[in-house]
């Protein structure tokens, strides 16, 4: 590097892609090398053409930690953002760079910064590397210990800003806040953070209860409605009958059941395609932002490109989450127990017979017990 300076080579001339030489020396942590470029003169905030990234964007995405800690002790910018607003720390955290990540952390990166698609990077440390989150969540929750007060920094979490592409924030379908990644990758040991219980603390008050009382009594009435039924069969002898007027009670109640029912799966099927829509268009989105990070992608790192192009793979294998709860799954097998216990009885009612009305009897009793359990569903809600 000496002898090509000595003779007139120029230092901060990028190559056809904007890469500069401290940008390679940064990548490949070669300390020495990075010390040497700074110390001449090198541009530590040097950018890229395409992606519109600094050395230190080279450094975090390629784990290069003494490459960082040099640049940022040279004064380059921790917070600085490539063409899509993301930091270092983002950048270190979508490629699953633990060691830069923690690095950057240490050195004061802001974990709660949100990029231009609206993903926050605290979001991409929980879905990545738990064990870096745990040590960024501690930004979101400060201890005075001369007041003996504890503050935490709740709007980082829930930020009230969009993205300035709205079409990109909608297409979105990976959960975007903190809490839902936590909640869609099932990671204990984060949910039991202080800021998390916090967090969920303020939402159930807010949000939570309100929805959550209104569903078990939704449901409760629903499983009343239907054990009525069931009694009122098996109770009166001449029940496969519905003489008016002296039954309407039990004509009123067959037809309220039916309608809590038709809610039921109505609000199901809206899951459902709640989910497979919101799975397709994530899928869009995600493959999107992998094409623009491949058209950036430089010759010399092959082995990024081959990350981004396993991502890709894995994003066409995802399955949509609807059917991942047992509970959704528990649901309908519910509910095709009460259609087959209905129509048993119908046809009972229809045609009149010993062994129809046997089996009707059976099928509700079984059902009635499924029924109540599945009402758990929407008592876990509760903490008592």
């Amino acid at each position: 590097m000496r002898f090509f300076l000595d003779r007139g080579s120029d230092l901060l001339r990028p190559d056809q892609f904007g890469v500069t030489a401290l940008h390679v020396a940064s990548a490949l942590d070669y300390k020495d090398m990075v010390q040497f470029l700074l110390d001449q003169k090198a541009d530590p905030e040097a950018r890229t053409f395409l992606d519109q990234q600094s050395p230190l964007h080279y450094a975090a995405k390629n784990d290069a930690v003494s490459s960082i800690r040099l640049l940022l002790q040279n004064g380059a910018s921790i917070s600085c953002s490539d063409y899509k607003g993301r930091t270092p720390l983002q950048l270190a955290a979508n490629l699953e760079r633990s060691e830069a990540a923690r690095v950057l952390l240490e050195l004061g990166a802001e974990a709660g910064l949100m990029d231009c698609d609206g993903q926050l990077c605290i979001t991409a440390l929980i879905g990545r590397m738990s064990p870096v989150a745990l040590l960024a969540l501690s930004q979101f929750h400060v201890t005075d210990n001369m007041t003996r007060q504890q503050y935490y920094y709740l709007n980082l979490l829930e930020p009230e800003t969009h993205a300035p592409e709205p079409h990109l924030k909608e297409a979105n379908g990976e959960p975007t806040s903190p809490l839902e990644v936590v909640v869609h990758h099932g990671k204990l040991n984060l949910i039991m953070n202080p800021v998390f219980l916090k967090l969920i603390q303020v939402k159930w008050k807010l949000y939570g209860r309100l929805g959550a009382w209104l569903l078990l009594i939704l449901n409760f009435l629903f499983n009343v409605s239907w054990t009525t039924v069931a009694i009122s069969i098996s109770v009166y002898r001449d029940s496969s009958h519905y003489t008016l007027p002296q039954d309407w009670w039990r004509v009123l109640l067959v037809a309220l059941a039916l309608l809590l029912t038709l809610e039921e799966v109505l609000r199901e099927i809206q899951d459902i395609l709640r989910s497979r829509r919101k799975l397709r268009l994530w899928r869009r989105w995600a493959e999107l932002r992998l094409q623009d990070d491949l058209r950036c992608s430089h010759p010399m790192w092959p082995q990024e490109r081959v990350f981004l192009m396993d991502q890709n793979k894995q994003i066409q294998r995802m399955k949509g989450s609807y059917s991942r709860d047992l509970w959704n799954v528990f649901d309908w097998l519910v509910y095709s127990l009460l259609a087959a216990s209905f129509s048993v009885h119908m046809a009972d009612v229809l045609h009149p017979s010993v062994r129809l009305h046997t089996s009707s009897l059976r099928m509700f009793s079984v059902t009635v017990v499924f029924l109540w359990i599945r009402l758990m569903k929407h008592v876990r809600a509760f903490r008592m």
